[in-house]
This record gives C-alpha cells, sequence and structure tokens, in this order.
C-alpha cells in the first residue's frame, strides 16, 4: 500500500512517501522529496521508479513508457486539462461545455499536450450525447482531437478508448470498437472508463456476461464515480430483471439524491413495471435537475401510458417545437411518439435518428423500450443497417 501526503507553499512541493507491507504492516520504503510544482513530473516518475525497485518489479515496456511519459512541460496546461476532466466528470452539458473550454486552454497553453487532446474529444462526444451538438459535427471533431493525441503520443490509454467509443456507439462497428478497447486497457489496465465504455459497448450488443466483468472492473476502479456506478447497474435492465433494478436504482437516488441519470433510469425501471405514478416522479425529478428532451421524452411516454395523453402530446409538440431552434435528437421524439402508440411515427423518427448517427441507436436491440416495435419490418431493416442481423 502507497501513502502519503502533499504540502504545498507557492512554487514549492514537499510529498511524503511511503511504502507499506499491508499484511504486516511493516513499512518497506519512505522518503521526502523536495521539489518545484514545474517540476512534478519528474517528481511522480522518480517515486514510481523507486517503488518497483522496492518492490523487484519486473516492469513492461508499456510501463515503463508510462513511469517516464510526462503529460506536459506546463504545469499550467495541466492543471487546465484536471480542470477539464472534473467538469466532464459531472455529465450534463453544461459541464461539457465547460469542459471543452478549458481542454481547449490546456492546449494553448501547451499545443504538444496529447493529454489535452484526448480530453477534447471526450468532451466533443459528450456534448453529442448531452444535446449540445449534432453527432456528425461533434464526431467529427472527436475523432480528429483522438487522432491529433495519438499522434503526439502513441502509447496514450485515453484517446485509444475514446476512438473504440466511437466506433461502437456512433459508426456501429464492433470489431473495430474492440481492437481499439484492448488496446486501451493493455496500455492503462487502471483507466476505469477504458473498461466503462467497454462494458457498455458490450452490454448494447447483448454479450451481458462480458459486460457486467468490464463494468464490474470499471466501479472497482473508480468507485466513486457517479456514472460509472450507475451504468453498473444497467445490465439488470436490459435483462428484463426489473424488481432488482428498481432496489439497485433506489440505492443509487439514496446516494446521491442530485444526480439526474439515477432518477432517470429508476423511472425506465418504474415504467416497465408498469408503477407508471411512481415513474413520472422520477421523470419529472430528473427533469428538474437536468432538463434535456431525453428527459422531457420520456416523461411524455410516461404520461401517454398512464392515460394522460394530452399532458403527453404537450410534450411532444414542445420537444418538436425545440427541434426547430437547437439540436434536439430525433431518437427522443421517437420515443415519445411510441409512448402515444404511434407506430409509423416513431420509426420515422427514428430513421431521421439513423441518418443522424444518433448514439442510441446501438440500443435497439437489447432496449427493453423498443420491444412493442420488434415485430415490425420496418424496424428489422433499422438493426440490419445498424449492424445486427438477428
Amino acid at each position: 500500500m502507497l501513502e502519503g501526503g502533499v504540502q504545498k507553499s507557492g512554487e514549492a512541493l514537499r510529498v511524503n512517501v511511503q511504502l507499506i507491507n499491508a499484511q504486516t504492516e511493516s513499512q518497506l520504503w519512505a522518503e521526502e522529496f523536495d521539489r518545484k510544482l514545474i517540476d512534478i513530473f519528474a517528481g511522480e516518475s522518480e517515486i514510481a521508479t523507486k517503488i518497483a525497485e522496492t518492490l523487484q518489479a519486473k516492469l513492461t515496456g508499456i510501463e515503463q513508457h508510462a513511469i517516464a511519459a510526462r503529460p506536459t512541460e506546463n504545469s499550467e496546461a495541466y492543471q487546465l486539462y484536471l480542470k477539464g476532466r472534473y467538469f466532464w466528470n459531472k455529465r450534463t452539458p453544461e459541464g461539457s461545455s465547460q469542459a471543452r473550454s478549458y481542454f481547449q486552454q490546456a492546449i494553448e497553453k501547451d499545443p504538444s499536450s496529447a493529454r489535452g487532446y484526448a480530453g477534447l474529444a471526450d468532451s466533443y462526444i459528450a456534448l453529442s450525447e448531452y444535446e449540445v451538438l449534432p453527432a456528425e459535427e461533434a464526431i467529427s471533431r472527436a475523432k480528429e482531437a483522438a487522432l491529433r493525441a495519438l499522434e503526439l503520443d502513441e502509447m496514450l490509454a485515453e484517446p485509444h478508448a475514446t476512438l473504440a467509443n466511437i466506433n461502437c456507439e456512433f459508426d456501429w462497428n464492433i470489431s473495430a470498437a474492440e481492437k481499439e478497447f484492448k488496446r486501451a486497457v493493455a496500455l492503462n489496465p487502471s483507466y476505469s472508463t477504458a473498461h466503462q465504455w467497454y462494458g457498455e459497448c458490450l452490454l448494447w450488443v447483448g454479450r451481458y456476461a462480458e459486460a457486467k466483468t468490464e463494468l464490474a472492473r470499471a466501479k472497482e476502479l473508480d468507485p466513486l464515480s457517479p456514472i460509472i456506478a450507475r451504468n453498473a447497474g444497467l445490465p439488470l435492465f436490459l435483462e428484463r430483471r426489473y424488481d432488482e433494478f428498481i432496489e439497485f436504482s433506489r440505492k443509487m437516488v439514496a446516494a446521491d439524491p442530485d444526480f439526474w441519470a439515477d432518477h432517470f433510469t429508476l423511472g425506465w425501471a418504474y415504467e416497465k413495471k408498469g408503477d407508471l405514478p411512481a415513474a413520472i416522479t422520477e421523470y419529472e425529478t430528473a427533469n428538474r435537475l437536468n432538463e434535456s428532451s431525453g428527459t422531457l421524452a420520456h416523461l411524455s411516454h410516461a404520461y401517454a401510458l398512464a392515460g394522460r395523453k394530452d399532458d403527453a402530446r404537450t410534450l411532444l409538440f414542445k420537444l418538436e417545437d425545440m427541434s426547430r431552434q437547437r439540436y434536439v435528437p430525433a431518437f427522443n421524439i421517437a420515443i415519445a411518439y411510441e409512448g402515444l402508440g404511434d407506430k409509423d411515427e416513431a420509426i420515422r423518427w427514428l430513421e431521421k435518428a439513423y441518418n443522424e448517427r444518433f448514439w442510441g441507436m446501438i440500443l435497439l436491440k437489447t432496449d427493453p423500450r423498443w420491444d412493442s416495435l420488434r415485430s415490425d419490418p420496418r424496424f428489422q431493416d433499422l438493426m440490419r443497417r445498424v449492424g445486427f442481423t438477428h
């Protein structure tokens, strides 16, 4: 077990580190490092090297590269990068926009920052998923930034994971996605997001056992991430184990009542169980915490199933009006129409979502929210074009 502390005074840092045998609680090694803030990355490399030597570890080439690599020569750029990651992890439209700004500032401070470009790529994916930019525009920019990151550092795991995520959710090329995911995990087995996205990709295509392994590993690596914790329960929903998913989601809501996504997915489970008042309550809470076309669409869907057709249509008209003013994924409007039982309109809007390359199309095979359309030849044709043969 490695433990220690950092004291900062102006540009001066003092790092106290000790390596402890967790079984015997005996100290294996301890040292104090005095560094300038600008030299922090050299200090990190030195500490890692001394720990490896103390443990008599045989390092692979990838591990040696990871120890020697410096994220940037500019400490200010690195701090901007870390701020970008903080806002990116909020998983909201505002957070994604702020993240993009910080990553762009990091790149301006250090144009050779591979991590800056990797973060920028991820922010563009988030801007698409959280309805700020259309997928076609956002993913083009995300690919460009990820490839630039790899030009600067081919051994960096993050852009490989980003390209894998794009291959899975936007290009619907699962074999290419797996190749990149495996490369990312090989380069950095502790990168939780790579395991998270890999698990989600496997989940969307119905490979549940493998997905659970990756999602569990992501949670083990980053137990405090609300999105990773939430997504670790998604196999229960896709396997139609609604009672278990409700119990899981309730625990998530209790642990973090202000995280909109937990209320959102709890609404899914209540709806599929037929408890529509509870579903409506959760969707309304999610929409209050983070209003989006996705939360409005699901609220409309639940209103329709509860017999509140006028309320459902009011929200649907609001969505269609919003789509004339800003980006609203056609996929979400399809959800609202499906709730009203209008299969023709639902499939027409899913066709638009297909043309938009919206990420949610990868869910057509496994998502129970589309079960009412599965026997329709037009829906089956959409699935085939996304890449599902059966």
